[in-house]
Order: C-alpha cells, then sequence, then structure tokens
C-alpha cells in the first residue's frame, strides 16, 4: 500500500497539466499513488495524461463523461488506496518538499489532518505572487483549534480549500466525508469544515507549500451559478453545526455569520449584473433570499460594512428596483475605472 493517494480531477486543463503532474512527480518523498480522473476533457488533458500513465507506473489514469469536480474527487477517493489523501487540481503545483513535510507533521504527531499554507498566482495580472501563510505551527485538538485558529482559518481563507490538506483516509471513511456533488460553488468549504469537525488531532504549517494559480474567470465574482445561495446555505448549516460542538462559540458563530452574508451578498450582485434569468425571475429570487430567516438572523450578528448593511436594509424591506439601482451604478463605474486602468489588485471578493 502506497502512503499517499494524490487525486487530481482534470477537465480542460492541457496548459498547465504538465506543470502540475511534473511538480507531483518531483517530490522528495516518492511513496504515492497517483490517481488522475479526466472528466470529459474536450482538449487535450486526457491524451497529456495516457502518456504519463506510461511513463510511471505509481499513475492510473480513469476518462469519465463530465460530471464535475465534486464528482470526480469522490471517484477518485472510491479508488484510493493509501493512508493519506492529498487533493490537487490540475492548474496548480506544489512544492517539492510538500509530500515529505505533510507526512512527517502527520506521523510524528498521529493527526488526521495537517493543514499547510499557500502562495496566490495572479494570472491575469504576470502571474504576481501573493504569500498566504500562518504565522507559526500548531498541533492540538479539536476544541484547541477551534479556540484559537478556527477565526484565523476562516479570515486567511485557508480552511477554504480542500487541496492544502493532508488527510488520513481512515478518517474520510469512518465518518463518510465526501464531496456534495448536488454543488458546483462552496463544496470545498463544506467539505473541509466536515473534515476540521471530524479530526481529533489536527497540524497547520505556516510552510506554503502549495501554489495555487487564480483567474478572474475562474473566481466567485466572475462565474454565476444558479443555485449558488442554496450552496453557499448548506455550507452555514454545515459550518454553524460545527460551532454548535464547542461552548464560548460567539466570537466563531459571528464570523461565519459573516461570511454567509457576504457571500449572499455577492450572489445578489451577480443577479443584478451577471445573471442569465429574465428579470422577473431575478426579482422573484431576490424577494425569497429577503425572505429567509435564517439570513436574516445572520445578518443581525455579522459583521458588516456600510455598503453592505445597506444592501441588507433595503433586500429586508424588498426594495428591489433600489438594489438593482445601486449594483448597476456600482458594476457601471467598476467597467469605466478597468477600461483606464493597467494593472489590477486583489480580484477576491472581500
Amino acid at each position: 500500500m502506497n502512503t499517499v493517494s494524490i487525486i487530481v480531477p482534470i477537465y480542460n486543463a492541457q496548459k498547465y497539466i504538465d506543470v502540475c503532474l511534473d511538480s507531483i512527480l518531483k517530490q522528495t518523498y516518492q511513496d504515492f499513488e497517483l490517481i488522475l480522473v479526466d472528466d470529459g476533457s474536450q482538449d487535450a488533458s486526457g491524451r497529456i495524461c495516457d502518456l504519463y500513465e506510461k511513463k510511471d507506473e505509481r499513475i492510473t489514469v480513469y476518462h469519465r463523461d463530465n460530471h464535475g469536480v465534486s464528482a470526480s474527487r469522490n471517484f477518485g477517493l472510491a479508488h484510493a488506496r493509501g493512508k493519506y489523501v492529498l487533493f490537487i487540481d490540475a492548474d496548480d503545483s506544489i512544492e517539492p518538499n510538500m509530500l515529505k513535510g505533510c507526512i512527517e507533521l502527520a506521523d510524528e504527531n498521529k493527526a488526521d489532518l495537517v493543514i499547510c499554507s499557500f502562495r496566490y498566482y495572479m494570472r491575469d495580472d504576470n502571474n504576481r505572487m501573493v504569500e498566504n501563510s500562518l504565522a507559526s505551527d500548531f498541533c492540538g485538538s479539536a476544541r484547541e483549534v477551534f479556540d484559537q485558529w478556527f477565526i484565523t482559518l476562516v479570515e486567511k481563507e485557508i480552511l477554504n480549500p480542500p487541496w492544502n490538506k493532508l488527510i488520513k483516509k481512515e478518517l474520510l471513511d469512518k465518518r463518510l466525508i465526501q464531496f456534495h456533488e448536488e454543488f458546483s460553488i462552496c463544496e470545498d468549504m463544506t467539505f473541509s469544515t466536515l473534515l476540521l469537525s471530524a479530526s481529533k488531532t489536527t497540524v497547520l504549517t505556516g510552510n506554503m507549500y502549495y501554489n495555487y494559480f487564480i483567474s478572474k474567470s475562474g473566481t466567485l465574482v466572475f462565474k454565476f451559478h444558479d443555485n449558488y445561495f442554496e450552496a453557499v446555505t448548506h455550507f452555514y448549516d454545515t459550518a454553524y453545526s460545527y460551532c454548535k460542538k464547542f461552548r464560548r462559540n460567539s466570537k466563531q458563530m459571528k464570523i461565519i455569520d459573516t461570511l454567509y452574508v457576504n457571500l449572499t451578498i455577492m450572489f445578489i450582485k451577480q443577479i443584478c449584473t451577471k445573471s442569465p434569468w429574465d428579470k422577473r425571475s431575478r426579482y422573484k429570487k431576490i424577494i425569497e433570499i429577503g425572505k429567509k430567516e435564517k439570513f436574516l438572523k445572520a445578518v443581525k450578528s455579522a459583521n458588516l460594512t456600510r455598503k453592505r448593511k445597506l444592501v441588507c436594509y433595503l433586500l429586508k424591506n424588498r426594495k428591489v428596483n433600489m438594489i438593482f439601482m445601486l449594483f448597476k451604478i456600482k458594476d457601471w463605474k467598476d467597467r469605466i475605472i478597468k477600461s483606464y486602468c493597467i494593472g489590477g489588485g486583489d480580484i477576491r471578493e472581500r
């Protein structure tokens, strides 16, 4: 049995897959199996994977019809035989010592979960790099992680992705933890929250072992998902249940409430500016969100900017026309600024 099962879901990644796979094969720790799940790619990704499979017996390629990244990850999990599991996205890369460093931390501390820091690379800004690192290393129980680190993990977005985590396979099997295949958004955050909730011993490290390449077309800000609000609410329910496991959770609950409201407002902005729906459907969805008691309760606790407080006030009072005007004007201003500016800053929604 290999020590680590590395699972890479792949869809139309021919431009980047070589860099990703080479970074895995160049690891200083070599006892791993590499599971490549080609999710119905329409480009040369599948053929590239087949070439790699012929060169290295540790690689297994599966070609499937397109089912989405969550289904691909679950498929990989079903075929994983390692003691640990590591997910990697096909357009990213890892540092040469990632496996060695994470496995040593897991074995030394008998940990169920190791969470590492990472670097952002902005493809639309000449691969500008942003370091996203925890200030120190830490090993502790579920209670200790919740008390001392949960807020930092959420605020720095280190909790969110599945790919900066070495996971004990036994934990996934015993707790039946998988990716929710119904949603194509926020499923990573839900999965990671379930991991944190189930892990008895978790190690956090400031070592930036993962390189996350991000482009505008691949961010929450630039994609529209019909069931976005349902997906965000599913994550919120999962995170809420996790926080409720512990006493003295008011600060953690506040950060989850704030995240839930901010993500929902981002979706409302998308409805106003990017949705393919007709006007009636847009209005209906916004009014529906404004009636949700769970959302309105979160608004009362959330730490919001003045602009977002205004959106919530308009939403609660069903001033949908004013919400449209607010976001349409801002979108118009952003387009003008973008047309006159060269370069850019952090494209993630705050």
